[in-house]
């Protein structure tokens, strides 16, 4: 009984005692504790001042969580499908695995070509010039909204919200046959 009444006096003096981690400051009874939400917040109050010196981001003022340009992944895709993904054409990308991955991508136009008379096929098809379409190159974005699995046990990862870069990025890492990480 007696070690009962110890562990309810520590958490009493627990509750009396706020420790605040990100300036190692006690906090007692006779003070009002922070009521601020976020770590940029919490220092411009106890500081007073605006800037941030420990360049903590304050993402509680957006709920949207923005892609950097360093955070996003390319897509590997071959053309002329680079092409008619950012054009709006191809909603449906085709694989033989899932995907967990949700949200703006990069589409990477991969430099690997089909055979000669599949690209003439293809050239006809789709009404395009093959060989005047940019390859070896970041050519746009698009978001990735879902994985399906197809009747034939493949897998529909769906796209959607193409856009194309004004100017074809080249990466600077080796590109990978399908995630990669660009930059």
């Amino acid at each position: 009984m007696h070690c009962v009444a110890q562990v309810r006096e520590l958490a009493t003096c627990f509750r009396k005692f706020h420790y605040c981690n990100s300036f190692r400051r006690p906090w007692s009874l006779d003070q009002s504790l922070p009521t601020a939400t976020s770590p940029a917040q919490r220092i411009q109050k106890f500081t007073g001042r605006n800037s941030n010196p420990l360049k903590i981001h304050d993402l509680s003022a957006s709920t949207e969580r923005r892609p950097t340009v360093k955070s996003l992944r390319a897509l590997s895709v071959r053309q002329p499908w680079a092409e008619l993904i950012i054009r709006g054409e191809k909603e449906i990308e085709f694989r033989n695995y899932p995907t967990g991955v949700r949200g703006t991508v990069y589409i990477y136009a991969s430099a690997t070509r089909y055979p000669a008379e599949d690209e003439q096929e293809m050239q006809t098809q789709y009404d395009l010039d093959l060989d005047s379409l940019p390859r070896g190159v970041i050519v746009g974005t698009v978001e990735v909204y879902d994985c399906q699995q197809d009747t034939d046990g493949g897998y529909e990862w769906l796209l959607r919200s193409p856009t194309r870069l004004p100017k074809p990025l080249k990466p600077k890492r080796k590109p990978e046959p399908s995630w990669f990480f660009p930059f």
